[in-house]
């Protein structure tokens, strides 16, 4: 199950749990209509995974990462993943850089919500982002 809202030109995505490749399918269908609400310029993901950890499995992996690239083509700039302190934290993180390693949109990885934030911040006013466009430093409650 995810949740995406969008905040200026970031789209806050929350989810977690193992994920398929039919997983991975229904994340890039549930994109569209905030891709479009987007239009063109930069952007960014604020990926929020449960506490639980947010395993790939092999196949949603290698759909991920070929989709990956079609993102920033359509302007995505930055992908922040926030992921509270977890066993499975190595291999997820690793996991996302092979992901976003070639994908055209740099990665950040945090702990804090508020440090990825930070970051999303000055990677959207790097490629000209107003401040009306960037999301609030603080998550939302």
């Amino acid at each position: 199950m995810i949740e995406i809202a969008r905040e200026g030109r970031v789209l806050r995505v929350v989810g977690g749990g193992p994920t398929n490749s039919e997983g991975i399918q229904h994340y890039i269908e549930a994109l569209k209509p905030w891709l479009a609400q987007l239009g063109p310029g930069p952007w960014a993901t604020l990926g929020i995974v449960h506490a639980g950890g947010s395993l790939l499995t092999p196949e949603a992996e290698a759909l991920f990462r070929e989709r990956a690239p079609a993102l920033a083509a359509r302007g995505r700039v930055a992908m922040a993943l926030c992921s509270p302190p977890h066993p499975g934290n190595r291999i997820l993180h690793a996991q996302w850089r092979r992901i976003y390693g070639d994908s055209g949109s740099e990665l950040g990885i945090f702990e804090r919500e508020t440090d990825a934030r930070a970051w999303l911040i000055e990677r959207l006013s790097a490629h000209g982002a107003v401040a009306r466009d960037l999301p609030s430093p603080e998550p939302p409650e």
